[in-house]
């Protein structure tokens, strides 16, 4: 009887061990990656006394909508910022090979960014390439 519980033991910790506990992102971790990026960037410069007006920094965040998660390797969340000019940027997590997540790039949400879209495209372009981690 012993032998059987001790079977049994050790089938179930095998089984949890299996078991992929971070097949979801956290909305608190996509937050922290979010404001992680966000705080390294300040004043777009590159346009001008425009790119004094757009912001792309923490402090300018106005709301981070909840994770659209549609396949357990990508999520997206999507981030709104007040400055002069208002807008939204979509940010993209992968999950890689290890099963971590990470905050891969920015994307353009469609009707957010009003007479602003030249910087807009410009901020995302100049963050196709990132790797943050998300934890």
């Amino acid at each position: 009887m012993k032998r059987v519980f001790c079977c049994f033991g050790v089938i179930t910790v095998l089984f949890f061990g299996a078991c992929d506990s971070n097949k979801r992102l956290s909305q608190e971790s996509a937050e922290k990656a979010i404001k992680s990026v966000a705080a390294t960037h300040t004043v777009t410069p590159k346009f001008g006394m425009w790119g004094r007006e757009l912001c792309f920094n923490a402090q300018s965040i106005s709301s981070i909508e909840p994770l659209s998660q549609f396949t357990d390797t990508e999520a997206t969340a999507l981030v709104r910022f007040t400055c002069a000019q208002n807008f939204a940027l979509k940010f993209v997590f992968h999950k890689d090979i290890d099963k971590r997540w990470f905050l891969t790039n920015l994307g353009f949400v469609e009707g957010t960014c009003g007479d602003s879209c030249g910087q807009v495209d410009e901020m995302i372009q100049d963050n196709q390439n990132l790797k943050v981690l998300a934890q």
